[in-house]
């Protein structure tokens, strides 16, 4: 009945237009399956080769790296365990919001919401690939899910003006995105699955990356935009890099979007707080009392003197 209502408005309304609504709490069944193919990326499973190159050199690693992690680890994961536990743990995260409008065929998407943490930087991020590495993705075949529809499990809205965001500012001195970081949630009840997480992560870092593609280049990509992703839960982070190639998502053909997923990397295998145990000292007096029959006359003592006591 909702969706019904919807198309009628649209059909007496001319400036609405319908809208596959995509927040940032949404739950993709699928996850990269369908983020793939929304997305019209090829997923590559590991990161670039050139990046692991980067962090293995040793001049951009610190001498006390490993001492300076662990701290880091101990800050965000414990607290004081004689204090009540805080509704947030770790660093404070902030939030900033992205529109971005994307046309798949014959349907209109819109990501929108909070992206989380963003880095930004003076200068983008380098191209991942080069023009016949880019080519060779018209190549690639975007897994289907025929007979089910890719946008069964989205929610549908209308939109009066259709409009794209970066949020950034045309003085900006920053204005190009580097990093986007994702916190997953602490309630159980807005937790996602590995899978969904790693989707949401995609569909963000493409909506910024066709925003800002939509800015400085219109509705033809004359240059790709490279913008990298870190999602985690404290311990489990995933890495991802994402190379917009094309913003013509009509069909399935053609050259395709690029991911780079580095999944599932666990920080440390398992960490506890140590019980902090106090000595207990033990003291001993000096009076021993070995004989029994010593003993029965002692007690014999105390209670005739407690009697006499008593009746004077």
């Amino acid at each position: 009945i909702f969706f019904y209502n919807v198309k009628v408005r649209a059909a007496h309304f001319p400036f609405l237009s319908l809208f596959f609504f995509i927040i940032f709490n949404f739950r993709f069944v699928p996850g990269v399956r369908q983020a793939a193919w929304l997305t019209k990326s090829k997923v590559i499973s590991g990161l670039p080769p050139h990046l692991l190159s980067l962090a293995e050199m040793p001049e951009n690693q610190l001498p006390d790296q490993n001492e300076r992690v662990q701290n880091t680890i101990k800050h965000a994961r414990f607290w004081v365990t004689t204090e009540a536990r805080g509704w947030q743990n770790g660093c404070p995260v902030d939030f900033t919001h992205l529109v971005s409008v994307c046309v798949s065929g014959d349907d209109l998407f819109q990501i929108r919401g909070q992206n989380g943490l963003l880095q930004s930087s003076m200068d983008p991020l380098p191209e991942v690939c080069g023009k016949q590495e880019v080519a060779d993705t018209s190549n690639h075949v975007l897994e289907t899910f025929y007979p089910v529809s890719p946008t069964i499990d989205l929610q549908q809205v209308c939109v009066y003006k259709e409009m794209s965001s970066t949020g950034f500012t045309d003085d900006s001195p920053y204005p190009h995105a580097h990093t986007l970081y994702f916190l997953e949630s602490t309630e159980r009840q807005y937790r996602l699955h590995p899978e969904q997480f790693k989707a949401k992560m995609m569909m963000f870092t493409f909506g910024n990356a066709l925003a800002r593609a939509h800015k400085l280049y219109g509705s033809v990509l004359d240059c790709p935009i490279t913008i990298q992703a870190v999602g985690t839960n404290g311990r489990i982070f995933q890495f991802l890099v994402f190379q917009l190639n094309t913003t013509d998502l009509s069909g399935d053909d053609g050259i395709k979007n690029q991911v780079w997923l580095d999944e599932d990397i666990e920080l440390y295998d398992f960490a506890k707080v140590r019980p902090l145990i106090k000595k207990k000292q033990v003291k001993v007096t000096d009076i021993f009392i070995e004989d029994s029959t010593f003993s029965g006359r002692l007690i014999n003592a105390t209670l005739g003197n407690q009697f006499r006591n008593h009746n004077t």
